[in-house]
Formats: structure tokens, C-alpha cells, sequence
């Protein structure tokens, strides 16, 4: 079982220096971020829309990359079913950005209407056996509220990235320190796998593209991707299970559906290649499940394998 859960990276306290004129546009932000979380969930859902075709209209390099992303892992859409699937990534983009403060401030009454959640009896399984669980996914749009429903219903360490928004960073860590044990920084590593060790359930995002040293060319859509070998690594060397969760926001309101996969077997198999191309596989199932939501936002393929030329 788990042990009583420690926390080595607690929520930041609160500092006078938050409250510099320099920070007052962010704290304005987040005041409209709050309101907008309290409004019903059907009326979010259309601001956000509205916010995704704001920013697709603007253009500029997200869109641009977003773009090339989409017409190099569907070259079998036409020109228009690829223009149709940016603008409805770019909608769900927009609500990415609302789900956040739904995440942090939605009202509990209304986000226990709107989550739908399977699968916990695998973490429960493994942690059960004394296993830590590595609980893998991929960039989608409703990351936010996706770690909300898990952090809801199980104990869950994240692995992040700090922001460099003073703000931003303390509201964050506040709000998520309601559903989530702790928030690992992304460099703290050993942190990480100690706690793995220790047998909790733990989530990490593979596709991202990290230096060449860490990563291996692995299939994704077809395509050689820079694949990190961190994931095989940490499953190894903690002896935690790898369990996938995959997330998706609902049509017509409905709200969101979590599932949680039943863990890999036989992995890791101690073959790098074979280890990421399985990972691969697990998220491009996935994005095919609701392509629109898949952060094609991100350079997915910014690495290329040496001699060929660079997508972007």
C-alpha cells in the first residue's frame, strides 16, 4: 500500500511581492479567469470556442506548426478535412485555456456533473501488490481538469515545469494542492523516483521531445520522432507499474470522460526502441480517439534524425 504520503515541494506561501504594480495585469487575468469558472459549464464551453477561434484567427507560429503537424500525421485528409480538424483543435485549444480555471475554482456540485471516471481498480491493484504506479499520458487540451478528476478519486504526484509568472505560480500551486498531493518540479528527478519507489502513483507525459541524448527515433504517425527513453527507464529502475489514462472532453456538454488502462504488460522490455515505439503506439490510439484535442500546438517533431530536414 501506500505510504502516508510526504511532500517535499509544498504549496509556495504568500508573499507581499505578488502584490508589485508589476503583477496587477495577471491578477486581473485571474480575476476574470475566477468568474468565468463560476458561470454555467454549457456557457464556458462557448466562451472558450470563441477564445480557440480568436487565437486560430490571429495566426502566428502556433498555428503555423499546428498546421504542419496535422497535414504530416493525416496526409490522408483532404486539404479541407485537415483546415476543418485545425479549426476544431484550435476551439479545443480555446478551451484548454478555460478548463484551467475550472480546474482550480469550478464549484464542486457542477464538476461532479460533469466528470466520468473508469478504471481506478488498476492503480488500486497495483498499489495494492506494493507497486508504485507511473501513470503515463500525452498533451490534450483538458490537462488541467484531467488531473482534477484523478487527483479526485486517487493519490497522485505530478511532474511539472515552473512558470515563470510569480502569480501565476503561487495561484497554481495553491489551487492544485486541492487535488493532488504534490507538485514535483520537473528537475527534480530523484524526488520523482523516490516516491515511486515508495509506492505511489505517479504521472508523467511521454511525448515530449527532449536533447537527442535522452531520446531514441521511434514511430509516431508514421513518422521517426525523437522519443525519450526516460519512461522504460523510470518504470526499471523503480519496478513501478506503467498504467496509460487517457482523457477526452465530451460533445454537446456532456462534460469529460477519464479512463484508466490497465497497465503495460511486459514493459519495460530493456529494448529502447521497442520500449518507445510502444509508447508511441499508446499515445497515437489515444489522439485518434478525439484528434482535435491532441496539442498538435507543440513541435512535436522538432528533432529529425540526422540528413533530413527540419518539418518547421
Amino acid at each position: 500500500m501506500t505510504n502516508k504520503p510526504s511532500v517535499l515541494f509544498p504549496a509556495p506561501d504568500f508573499s507581499w511581492s505578488l502584490l508589485h504594480p508589476k503583477h496587477w495585469l495577471t491578477w486581473g487575468l485571474m480575476a476574470i479567469w475566477y468568474c468565468i469558472s463560476q458561470l454555467p459549464y454549457s456557457w464556458q464551453t462557448f466562451l472558450g470556442i470563441k477564445l480557440g477561434h480568436l487565437l486560430h484567427k490571429l495566426g502566428g507560429a502556433r498555428v503555423r506548426i499546428s498546421k504542419i503537424n496535422i497535414a504530416k500525421c493525416f496526409p490522408e485528409y483532404s486539404e479541407q478535412q485537415q483546415a476543418t480538424l485545425l479549426r476544431k483543435n484550435f476551439e479545443s485549444v480555446g478551451m484548454g485555456f478555460i478548463e484551467v480555471g475550472l480546474g482550480w475554482w469550478g464549484r464542486q456540485k457542477q464538476f461532479n456533473q460533469i466528470q466520468k471516471i473508469s478504471g481506478l481498480e488498476h492503480i488500486q491493484k497495483a498499489q495494492e501488490a506494493g507497486k508504485g504506479v507511473l501513470v503515463i499520458t500525452g498533451h490534450f487540451t483538458p490537462m488541467e481538469v484531467a488531473a482534477r478528476i484523478l487527483g479526485e478519486h486517487t493519490a497522485i504526484r505530478l511532474m511539472y515545469k515552473k512558470n515563470g509568472n510569480a502569480v501565476f505560480e503561487w495561484i497554481s500551486s495553491k489551487r492544485r494542492a486541492h487535488y493532488t498531493t504534490e507538485m514535483i518540479p520537473h528537475k527534480a528527478v530523484q524526488h520523482f523516483l523516490d516516491r515511486l519507489k515508495m509506492g505511489d502513483a505517479c504521472v508523467f507525459l511521454v511525448d515530449q521531445d527532449y536533447r537527442l541524448r535522452h531520446s531514441v527515433f521511434a514511430p509516431f504517425f508514421g513518422i521517426q520522432t525523437a522519443t525519450i527513453k526516460k519512461t522504460a527507464e523510470y518504470a526499471k529502475n523503480t519496478n513501478a507499474v506503467t498504467i496509460p489514462i487517457h482523457y477526452t472532453r465530451l460533445p454537446n456538454n456532456e462534460g469529460y470522460q477519464l479512463r484508466v488502462e490497465p497497465a503495460l504488460e511486459n514493459f519495460p522490455t530493456g529494448d529502447a526502441l521497442a520500449d518507445a515505439t510502444r509508447l508511441n503506439q499508446v499515445i497515437e490510439t489515444f489522439t485518434r480517439e478525439a484528434p482535435e484535442q491532441y496539442l498538435w500546438q507543440h513541435r512535436r517533431f522538432k528533432n529529425r534524425p540526422e540528413g533530413e530536414k527540419s518539418f518547421y
